[in-house]
């Protein structure tokens, strides 16, 4: 079992790394849009791909949410072909454990499910991350949920920093 797993995840990093070298990225990866035939693992649905050359912005609203990179639950309109990679990994992460690793509720759940899992980046780490989250005054949302947390560690919220006030002109 283990050995065929491990083929599937080859087969779909090798498409994604076909797509991504061949100037696209796919925007919306899930197991929905993986077939599976014999010893053949394909990708399909391209309907939101979009070119790695492109200009920003995009779509800040794309793929599934239990399978959405962070700066995609941050709504950021500025991302590239990393997402599909997140993405395979979540995926690659349900194959093994034959449930979804993070099955958030909503975008708060589900970016409270990735911190409590991967931990909270520092702003040194992701500044970018932090203005999303700042800009969509997202951090008193991320307060005040405490229902949902991921079962596998205990965590309070996410640590976005408070803006600070605007100096009076």
């Amino acid at each position: 079992m283990a050995k065929q797993l491990r083929t599937i995840v080859y087969q779909i990093a090798a498409g994604l790394s076909h797509l991504h070298r061949s100037g696209f990225f796919h925007r919306d990866m899930k197991p929905e849009n993986i077939l599976f035939g014999g010893d053949t693992v394909k990708l399909c649905d391209f309907g939101l791909a979009r070119e790695i050359r492109s200009r920003p912005p995009f779509t800040d609203y794309v793929s599934t949410r239990w399978y959405r990179a962070p700066e995609l639950l941050l709504r950021s309109t500025v991302y590239n072909s990393p997402v599909d990679v997140f993405a395979l990994g979540l995926i690659m992460a349900e194959l093994y454990l034959l449930n979804p690793l993070l099955p958030g509720t909503n975008e708060i759940d589900q970016l409270n499910k990735t911190v409590a899992l991967l931990g909270t980046p520092s702003k040194n780490e992701w500044p970018e991350g932090y203005k999303q989250a700042t800009a969509i005054s997202i951090v008193a949302s991320l307060k005040q949920t405490t229902s949902s947390r991921s079962a596998r560690k205990p965590s309070s919220t996410i640590s976005f920093p408070t803006p600070a006030p605007k100096p009076s002109t």
